[in-house]
């Protein structure tokens, strides 16, 4: 993310001194694209890492819920025919 705010910055102030400047500009614009890229992707790669991490954490819930369902009919059994 600071790459690409350096890189905007650069864009600006080549822009600012030198109006004649569209080969400098397409070269920012490319590298800028890049960098957009490569932010996504890692965005991506965070976003199934927490959906992951989330699904985990709802099968673990399920499975001690399930558990503790199971320890509460066997308890009730346990009274009701003792």
């Amino acid at each position: 993310m600071k790459a690409r705010l350096t890189l905007l910055k650069a864009s600006v102030e080549l822009h600012q001194r030198t109006r004649d400047d569209r080969k400098q500009q397409d070269a920012f614009n490319d590298q800028s694209t890049r960098l957009a890229t490569q932010l996504t992707e890692l965005i991506d790669i965070f976003d199934h890492a927490e959906r992951g991490a989330s699904a985990a954490a709802i099968g673990r819930s399920a499975a001690t819920t399930s558990e503790e369902h199971g320890l509460m009919h066997f308890w009730a059994f346990g009274i009701f025919y003792s």
